[in-house]
């Protein structure tokens, strides 16, 4: 059981392992979809009538404004690009981002693809060699059971905040409560809501067992869906996304990041899991109205630590500047035999292997 107050921060990269794409894929993706035909579901999802030419007709000019907007764009992702514009590239853009996000939500990514890695079937033969990027919901799950059963689960002191849109992370602690303990999904349900768990732009609706709103519920999974269906949750889906205007100033404003403050403030460990470190990303979460830039990062940066696939050292000397304090110990000790804060490697590794990863 996790007795620590721990929070997870998660990017793109912390639904990777799971079939999802970065940033710049998802931004690319979205332009791939609208710059060919574009299916039916899609259509009317942005409000183009059946069979009506003319409807039709100024949607898929809409799409071709915003396809070229897109194009031409040198944001990094699609929130980015979005933050800057009407709320007809808006609504697009959120059709978009759920018509590429919602068909990855598959059962099997999460389940049996991990379980065949480990089999060899041409040869039904087993094999000793590990997955390379790790199972790390496995592992997290696994960890917040220690020690505790069914009915003290709610009592992990886990928190986590995410800017991934997919609904993989409760998805995969519900039916893995299900499946451990063996109780009723709408107990598990129960038990789940009690893990605070914030999406920052949104999330691809409410997963059904965890609906509070049966308008707003998407099923998870939805490859076997019909178009109509499908229609149906991309729309529902869409208007869940949250895209946050540039000229709000602070984000914390905004009502479903309100805990967001006292969340990181009470934190004992902040680990960034997956995560890019982009600018308007770290001012959703640690700028509050009216006061400093990034001001509860210099408050809480000396209790975070976390993944750096692949960061630059000049990305690593500017967040030193903003408050993470870890990372400027890094660079400091460049020669030290101390294990670094801020490792490059990937999330299973972090959580298993590295001495300041602990969940406890």
């Amino acid at each position: 059981m996790i007795t620590k107050k721990i929070v997870l921060i998660l990017g793109a990269g912390a639904s990777r392992a799971y079939g999802f794409p970065l940033g710049a894929k998802l931004k690319a993706m979205i332009w791939n979809i609208f710059n060919g035909s574009i299916s039916s579901p899609i259509l009317w999802a942005l409000g183009a009538k059946q069979k009506d030419a003319i409807s039709i007709s100024a949607t898929k000019a809409d799409i071709k404004r915003f396809n070229n907007a897109l194009l031409l764009s040198p944001d990094y992702s699609i929130d980015s690009f979005l933050e800057h514009h009407n709320s007809r590239f808006r609504e697009i853009g959120k059709i978009g981002i759920a018509s590429c996000l919602l068909p990855l939500e598959k059962r099997n990514y999460l389940y049996d693809d991990w379980m065949k890695r480990y089999v060899n079937s041409e040869k039904n033969m087993y094999t000793e060699i590990i997955p390379s990027d790790g199972h790390w919901y496995q592992y997290l799950f696994n960890r917040m059971c220690e020690g505790c059963d069914f009915t003290n689960f709610a009592d992990n002191k886990l928190s986590v905040i995410t800017f991934n849109y997919d609904r993989t992370f409760e998805y995969y602690l519900l039916h893995s409560l299900e499946a451990k303990y063996g109780e009723p999904i709408s107990d598990c349900a129960k038990v789940l809501k009690e893990i605070q768990i914030i999406h920052v732009y949104g999330s691809l609706g409410e997963l059904p067992e965890l609906a509070t709103n049966a308008n707003k519920a998407v099923l998870y999974d939805i490859t076997q869906s019909n178009e109509q269906e499908r229609m149906d949750y991309y729309k529902i889906a869409a208007d869940s996304l949250r895209i946050i205007p540039e000229e709000r100033g602070s984000r914390l404003d905004s009502k479903h990041l309100s805990s967001v403050p006292s969340i990181l403030r009470g934190a004992e460990r902040i680990y960034f899991l997956g995560f890019g470190f982009l600018d308007e990303n770290m001012d959703k979460i640690f700028t509050e109205t009216g006061k400093e830039e990034n001001n509860i990062l210099k408050e809480v940066g000396g209790r975070c630590y976390g993944t750096a696939m692949g960061m630059s050292p000049h990305l690593k000397k500017k967040l030193a500047t903003m408050g993470l304090e870890r990372i400027a110990a890094d660079l400091k000790n460049k020669a030290s035999i101390d294990p670094i804060n801020f490792p490059d490697c990937n999330i299973n590794d972090f959580l298993i292997h590295h001495p300041y990863s602990k969940l406890d």
